[in-house]
């Protein structure tokens, strides 16, 4: 399992991953929007507030994964693997 923030979806008008947007909340300098992708599945993305991408819109989106945090999956081998002491595994781009 992969832990996606709101900060790692990223919007990219040349992305062929599209995502509906059905919902939004100004934060000042961005805007909260909540996205839901083909599979009808639902996530949340943060975007600079300088673009006002209206609900009901589709935009290209992406991932910024200068950072990802993953967790071993339920009922998976790794789930019982010992983790280190913070309890996830953490990969970074920036070591």
């Amino acid at each position: 399992d992969v832990l996606l923030r709101p900060d790692d979806i990223v919007y990219s008008p040349e992305s062929r991953l599209k995502a509906l947007i059905v919902g939004k909340t100004f934060l000042g300098a961005s805007t909260l929007y909540r996205l839901q992708l083909p599979t009808g599945n639902q996530l949340e993305g943060i975007f600079p507030s300088h673009a006002d991408y209206p609900t009901g819109q589709e935009v290209g989106i992406g991932i910024a994964a200068d950072h990802l945090v993953v967790f071993p999956a339920q009922g998976s081998v790794a789930a019982y693997e010992k983790l280190p002491e913070a309890g996830v595994r953490r990969y970074s781009s920036n070591v």
